[in-house]
């Protein structure tokens, strides 16, 4: 019987035995959201305090992209470097519980691996955008076929909706152990992972439900207690340069890695479960 609960708290234990490492790879993500900040601040400061500013007012949709405009090459320019960053982390999370150990201390390297887990999630990326691209672009002809239809052909749109966002799920769920095993097998593991969860797709959703939920009950404490670097910084919001925006991102960048953590171990051992002959054999 698959231990969807043990499952789910892998990434808790991982931190228990490990806080140390966790504390470096949080401190890592800590020191990248700053370094971005300033970055930010000194490329697109005022264009982000107007974006900001937007989000709090929207007057129309059409406005808000208008201001999101310039910060889109920005933001695009870091996308690399934070999958990269990504990358190495999350190599450095499944070594700890996969193994192999790394020679260096908190199971952080730079290495075929990382490069691996980079190239697989720069695919998902792209591969997630074109996929909900195609489902807009469909749901809109449904749409405008099924309108002079009425009632019904609200309820055919519905339909389609429901449809792709199920096999959408589920294809997410048979492809999760990818992550894992592609750095476990030292290839891209797309069949080793819809093998390993075939029959499994339903303990598997409650086994990462859980870990988000949990993962989102961290992020709560989290903002709530790094909001208090806020209350004492009155030029927090106009200025993201100040000393109480940067110990905010900071503290939410450190939280974030715990939540990474949290969301992505029990991905590696539930590979180690379901696919022990690939795990072993690498």
């Amino acid at each position: 019987m698959f231990p969807a609960t043990d499952v789910a708290l892998e990434g808790f234990r991982l931190t228990r035995e490990n806080p140390r490492a966790v504390a470096v790879w949080a401190g890592i993500r800590a020191i990248y959201a700053l370094t971005v900040l300033l970055l930010i601040n000194a490329l697109a400061g005022d264009q982000l305090s107007a974006f900001v500013a937007a989000m709090k007012h929207v007057q129309s949709l059409t406005e808000l992209s208008a201001k999101a405009a310039p910060l889109t090459q920005v933001f695009l320019t870091f996308a690399p470097l934070d999958l990269a960053v990504q990358s190495v982390l999350s190599a450095a999370c499944f070594r700890t519980i996969l193994g192999p150990q790394a020679p260096g201390r908190f199971q952080l390297a730079l290495g075929l691996d990382e490069l691996r887990l980079f190239a697989l999630n720069a695919v998902s990326v792209i591969a997630v955008f074109a996929a909900l691209t195609l489902a807009l672009v469909i749901s809109d002809l449904v749409a405008t076929v099924a309108a002079p239809a009425g009632p019904v052909g609200a309820l055919l749109q519905a339909v389609f909706m429901a449809v792709v966002f199920s096999a959408g799920l589920y294809a997410a769920l048979r492809l999760s152990l990818t992550p894992a095993l592609t750095f476990a097998t030292g290839r891209f593991a797309f069949r080793e992972s819809w093998t390993a969860t075939e029959g499994k797709a339903a303990p598997l959703a409650g086994a990462f439900l859980m870990a988000a939920g949990l993962a989102g009950l961290v992020y709560v404490l989290g903002l709530v207690i790094g909001a208090s670097s806020r209350a004492f910084d009155p030029l927090a919001e106009p200025n993201w340069a100040s000393p109480g925006e940067l110990v905010y991102a900071a503290w939410m960048a450190g939280i974030g890695e715990l939540i990474a953590v949290i969301v992505t171990a029990p991905g590696a051992v539930a590979a180690r479960l379901l696919a022990a002959r690939a795990v072993d054999r690498a």
